[in-house]
């Protein structure tokens, strides 16, 4: 009578490569949070101006620069939950399994995208019914 079951995640992934893995990512995001996060009016004060000096389009560059950053940071605060969730479904026992459907996620998928917390069917659905610009890390 063949097996027709399933392989366990943990013949799939290397546990602790993949938990070095995802602490090297959350540290560098971390220093990245870090950097973008700190005020940017900090190099206009050095100088002597805070949003004064300067044409239109001077301030419109300072404006779109600031915008960047602070859309940096969310992005990298967004990257370290979703570390931090992968770090725990390893933890559980559960890493390596789609969060909608429970199946196993190919193991070429979660080396590529760590903290990937769909399979490419069920994300390929929850894109369509979840439409936006910034895709990270869910896929």
């Amino acid at each position: 009578m063949p097996n027709n079951t399933k392989p366990s995640n943990q013949t799939w992934i290397n546990s602790d490569e993949v938990r070095t893995l995802l602490a090297q990512r959350r540290t560098q995001l971390l220093g990245r949070l870090e950097s973008d996060s700190a005020p940017a009016l900090s190099n206009h004060e050095a100088v002597g101006e805070v949003r004064g000096p300067g044409d239109a389009g001077d301030r419109a560059l300072r404006d779109l620069a600031e915008e960047d950053r602070l859309h940096n940071a969310q992005r990298s605060s967004g990257l370290v939950k979703l570390i931090d969730a992968a770090l725990a479904r390893l933890k559980a026992g559960t890493y390596g399994l789609c969060i909608d459907c429970g199946e196993n996620i190919a193991a070429r998928r979660l080396h590529s995208i760590p903290e990937v917390l769909r399979c490419v069917n069920c994300q390929e659905m929850y894109d369509s019914d979840h439409p936006s610009g910034d895709r990270h890390a869910t896929l």
